[in-house]
């Protein structure tokens, strides 16, 4: 039997533990996307990325906003023009709390900038309080996300 190389390094499996809760505007604004199978198919992406290392970015457009209003909260690009919005919170658990998927103009992020839409959405960020685990039977120790429940807020948006 060969011997490993030492200056080969072995990939160790994920043993975090993620609790991923969702607001209820996460589910009123993935309305706006009724039927857009790409932006279905990247958050369900992101979930399963986020699930398998929280703090790993979800490709080269996850990263925090950089404006006063929305600081704090992260972003990851799913399409163009479509972004989640969330934060990472703890550890062991982590917990992944989303707000929403919204448009650049939705958070006046677009080109040119709205600085008032911008404060409204971080206020509104800030006030909410009511997150629902996508999985509200899964214990906190257990690491899956059941994707069935995700596919009940996504089968809102159709």
């Amino acid at each position: 039997m060969a011997k490993p190389n030492r200056n080969q390094q072995v990939a160790a499996a994920p043993t975090r533990k993620v609790r991923i809760t969702a607001s209820k505007m996460f589910t009123s604004t993935l309305k706006n996307f009724r039927g857009d199978a790409q932006v279905i198919a990247a958050i369900q992406a992101f979930v399963a990325a986020k699930r398998n290392d929280p703090t790993a970015p979800f490709g080269s457009k996850d990263y925090p906003f950089r404006g006063a209003s929305l600081k704090g909260y992260l972003h990851a690009g799913l399409t163009f023009d479509a972004q989640i919005v969330y934060t990472i919170s703890g550890r062991d658990p982590h917990t992944i709390r989303l707000y929403g998927v919204f448009t650049h103009d939705d958070l006046g992020t677009g080109n040119p900038a709205q600085m008032k839409r911008q404060q409204k959405a971080g206020q509104t960020f800030d006030n909410t309080r009511d997150f629902t685990p996508l999985d509200p039977k899964l214990d906190e120790s257990q690491q899956e996300v059941n994707m069935a429940l995700l596919e009940e807020f996504l089968a809102l948006s159709k």
